[in-house]
């Protein structure tokens, strides 16, 4: 009997405890089961009329609209100050706008994919790199946007629509395997080096002083000329008085004789240690000494630098010439110049560059080979 009375304990404990797990089991079943809603949200896009993309939610209804600004100066001052390298540089206007035509931000973050209209560098080796800075033109600052690139596609994302900065910066590895910025456009389009640059605008500006001292060269002759031939039908004239003719003629020669040797002496007497000269080899190995026209101590001082020193001349025929002056006095002439009505008379640069601009330009080549 108790016997019986044991087992049918054991039979209702384990019936419990089968049942307590049973609804254990059921609530971790239940648990496992259970599935988390999620809304996804669709993912809209726009295209404005110049060809840029923009991705993003809650675009319905809405333009996308894209425009360059024309002057962009201010930003390169920033980009320049900033230290930041740029061959081209496009001042965007991206926006989006309602029905009614009113400018509205973004709902989240948009993703903006855009292809730059620029030139072709047209240099075998050129590689070029991307970059979209937001500008505040209410603070004048700029900051960087996370940005990728495709070949010539550029890709940014931003939560805010504003004025944004593309700056292209285009490099070149010389002969020397050294890589440099092409950061200069000439104006045939051709993109080149500081150095490139700086010869090329000398070289032009040579070419224009010499061929403006042709053109009053030739002026004088043909006025020389004229008075020439008025001379002669006076003279043609009066020759009815030969003693007349015959004393003037003598007057005129002693005159003549008087005026040559004067100007003789002017000329040999002339001292050429007052003007800067440098030494040259001809490639025919003849040393040559170049005297200038800058005379010694004339000039205004532009920069002062531990090994030298960097001057605009006095305004000579044609222009003004930038030059350098090392501290035991050797002499170097930037060959390049600014005519008379853009220094220090107008505001606009010359060939692009305003006159501070390019003084900078020449004070960093002097650093760069050591004159300054």
């Amino acid at each position: 009997m108790r016997k019986n009375k044991l087992i049918t304990t054991l039979l209702i404990s384990t019936l419990a405890l089968s049942s307590v797990l049973t609804a254990c089991g059921s609530k971790k079943n239940t648990s496992e089961n259970e599935t988390e809603v999620v809304t996804e949200v669709e993912t809209q896009s726009l295209q404005s009329e110049a060809g840029a993309n923009i991705e993003g939610t809650n675009l319905e209804g809405l333009t996308f609209n894209q425009s360059v600004a024309e002057d962009s100066s201010e930003v390169k001052n920033l980009l320049t100050s900033s230290g930041i390298e740029y061959s081209d540089v496009i001042l965007y206007d991206f926006n989006l706008t309602d029905a009614n035509n009113e400018k509205v931000q973004p709902n989240g973050s948009v993703t903006i994919t855009f292809t730059p209209e620029l030139a072709n560098p047209n240099r075998e080796g050129a590689t070029s790199t991307y970059a979209v800075y937001y500008y505040d033109d209410e603070n004048g600052t700029i900051s960087p946007m996370e940005t990728t690139s495709n070949g010539d596609e550029v890709t940014f994302t931003t939560t805010h629509f504003s004025y944004y900065v593309l700056v292209r910066s285009v490099y070149w590895k010389n002969e020397n395997g050294s890589v440099l910025l092409l950061g200069f456009i000439d104006e045939d389009g051709n993109y080149m080096t500081l150095y490139e640059y700086q010869e090329a605008l000398a070289k032009k500006e040579q070419e224009a002083m010499e061929a403006a001292e042709k053109e009053e060269e030739a002026k004088k002759s043909q006025a020389n000329s004229s008075t020439t031939s008025s001379s002669t039908t006076s003279n043609s004239v009066s020759n009815s008085d030969s003693s007349a003719a015959t004393q003037d003629t003598s007057t005129n020669t002693s005159s003549s004789d008087s005026s040559s040797t004067t100007n003789t002496n002017t000329n040999t007497n002339t001292d050429t240690s007052e003007y800067y000269s440098n030494t040259e080899t001809l490639p025919n190995g003849e040393v040559v000494t170049i005297v200038s026209p800058i005379k010694k101590g004339s000039g205004e001082l532009l920069y002062t630098g531990t090994n030298g020193k960097l001057y605009i001349s006095d305004f000579l025929t044609q222009a003004y010439l930038f030059y350098i002056v090392e501290n035991d006095g050797t002499f170097h002439s930037v060959r390049t110049c600014y005519p008379e009505e853009r220094y220090k008379t107008v505001s606009e640069g010359h060939g692009d560059m305003t006159f501070a601009e390019k003084t900078q330009m020449y004070i960093d080549s002097g650093l760069r080979r050591g004159l300054l």
